[in-house]
């Protein structure tokens, strides 16, 4: 065990006296923020010294949530409130993104999916796709 005069102990207690270091994103709706939340997760992540084999499932989490709030979730044009947090304990990372984005309805999802597999299925057998100009219904 180190002693309480060699560097490596002060620099442990001093860390975990700290208490966890915070950091917050305010982030737009546009899909280039999440590149920039990518790169402000990477600052933290070399500043802290964090374990390098758990930085791209770590950046891949929040990635996919942004995506998802900004390309789903926000209406072109509308203003959306999101936010990333990034908390950096002694022994890890938590992150948390939020927004006031719509809610994502699985029922309503699950649906299109279906409608989607359908056409799909009957675009197999006919060789026709639905509600195109091919579908037999009209002229080409």
């Amino acid at each position: 065990m180190a002693s309480p005069e060699s560097a490596s102990w002060r620099t442990l207690k001093i860390r975990a006296m700290a208490g966890p270091m915070v950091e917050v994103l305010e982030i737009k709706n546009e899909l280039s923020e999440v590149g920039r939340a990518n790169d402000a997760l990477r600052e933290l992540w070399v500043r802290c010294a964090l374990p390098e084999e758990f930085e791209m499932p770590v950046t891949l989490c929040p990635e996919e949530v942004l995506s998802n709030v900004i390309r789903h979730g926000c209406r072109p044009g509308q203003q959306c409130d999101i936010h990333v947090r990034y908390t950096v304990f002694e022994r890890g990372i938590e992150v948390e993104v939020s927004d006031d984005a719509r809610a994502f309805d699985p029922s309503v999802a699950s649906a299109a999916r279906s409608n989607c597999a359908a056409r799909a299925a009957q675009s197999r057998r006919t060789g026709r796709v639905p509600g195109s100009k091919n579908d037999g219904r009209g002229a080409l």
